[in-house]
C-alpha cells in the first residue's frame, strides 16, 4: 500500500509499447506522484512575475558544453533555470540560413526559464506550439519585418 502511494508506476510504454506515446504522457501525468507545478505556481513560488523572470535571464555560450557537441542543438537550458546557454556556431548558422527557426528556439528555451519542462509536453510539441504561434518562417517572410 505505501508504494502505491509514494512510487510512480512502471511506464505504460515499457508495458505495452504499442501504446500511443500521446495517450502514454497523458496517463502517466495523471498517475505522477508530483504533477508538473503550473506557471503561475512557479513564479510566485519565486515571487517573481513573468517580466521579473525575463529580466534575470542571462545568455552565455554554451558552446563547450556537452549538449552543444550534436550539430542539432542550438540554445539549452532547464526548466526554471536563469541561464540559457547557445551553442554559437550551430546558432549563427541558424541565423544565417532560417532566421525565424533560431528565433523560435530562443522562444522555446525562454519557455523552459519560465518553469515548463519538455514532457509532457516534448519538445517537438513546444516547438510546434511556438511554430504555431509564431508561424513557420514562409509565413514570417511574407508577412514583412515587425
Amino acid at each position: 500500500m505505501t508504494a502505491i502511494l509514494r512510487r510512480d508506476p512502471p511506464s505504460l510504454a515499457t508495458l505495452d509499447p504499442s501504446l500511443p506515446p500521446a495517450l502514454v504522457r497523458v496517463v502517466e501525468r495523471c498517475l505522477a506522484k508530483r504533477p508538473a507545478r503550473s506557471l503561475t505556481a512557479v513564479l510566485d513560488e519565486r515571487g517573481r512575475t513573468a517580466e521579473e523572470q525575463l529580466d534575470t535571464l542571462v545568455f552565455q555560450d554554451g558552446s563547450r558544453r556537452a549538449p552543444c557537441a550534436s550539430p542539432a542543438i542550438l540554445a539549452f537550458t532547464h526548466p526554471g533555470s536563469d541561464t540559457i546557454y547557445v551553442c554559437a556556431s550551430q546558432f549563427k548558422s541558424a541565423v544565417r540560413n532560417d532566421p525565424a527557426y533560431a528565433e523560435m528556439i530562443l522562444i522555446h528555451e525562454l519557455l523552459h526559464t519560465l518553469g515548463l519542462g519538455e514532457n509532457p509536453p516534448t519538445s517537438l510539441e513546444i516547438t510546434a506550439r511556438v511554430t504555431e504561434r509564431c508561424g513557420d518562417a514562409s509565413t514570417r517572410r511574407a508577412a514583412g519585418p515587425r
